[in-house]
């Protein structure tokens, strides 16, 4: 729950599994109505946003090179219309200085049927593009695009970049948290339910500090 910094749950990965059927697992024990679930392009799965839809939430869900033929879909539409809104914003912070353009569609141009009546609920298409400038490394640039799908309509893009921002601040107020301040991977605790009931008590002490 970015928006409170809150951390509400966490499902283990079963042996020679991954976070694929873990993710459905997790769903079943929140509750979601009204929220927005961003996931990683792994999640990106047809059942895991049906079942997102099915207990009243919103999903936002990474599309890659991965999702195969559905990528290029996506991509389709971006490179040959135009999107109903953009919005551009720039951060600085230190030595960098970052620019994120969102742009949104429709995803009902998506042009074969068959591709986009698999998606249950798919309203938007959404582009992220940011460009990043190391001042401290003689203005050297970086570029990135991220690919969204959402099943909300929400007629500004602005709306989209925060929620893909919101889902950043989890790796930058989480993820980075448990590697650097705790040295999780580090943490050798293998026996029984160790690594587990570690992992709770490292998310818990980020909570109350």
């Amino acid at each position: 729950m970015t928006e409170n910094s809150l951390f509400i749950g966490q499902e283990k990965v079963r042996d020679k599994d991954n976070e694929i059927p873990a993710i459905p697992r997790l769903l079943d024990r929140l509750e979601i109505k009204g929220a927005t679930m961003s996931i990683d392009a792994m999640g990106t799965q047809l059942d895991i946003a049906e079942k997102i839809l099915s207990k009243g939430g919103h999903y936002l869900l990474a599309v890659k090179e991965s999702q195969g033929g559905f990528f290029y879909e996506v991509k389709d539409v971006m490179r040959y219309s135009d999107p109903t809104s953009f919005h551009t914003e720039t951060e600085k912070e230190h030595a960098r200085v970052e620019t994120r353009t969102v742009s949104i569609f429709p995803a009902a141009r998506i042009e074969y049927n068959e591709v986009l009546s698999r998606w249950l609920g798919i309203r938007t298409l959404v582009r992220i593009e940011t460009a990043t400038v190391h001042v401290s490394e003689d203005g050297k640039e970086e570029k990135q695009t991220r690919y969204y799908i959402s099943d909300e309509d929400f007629p500004s893009a602005a709306y989209y970049g925060a929620l893909a921002r919101g889902h950043g601040e989890v790796e930058n107020g989480l993820h980075w948290h448990l590697d650097v301040t705790f040295k999780e991977d580090d943490c050798r605790a293998r026996s029984n339910n160790a690594a587990q009931n570690l992992s709770l008590l490292r998310k818990l002490a980020l909570q109350v500090a």
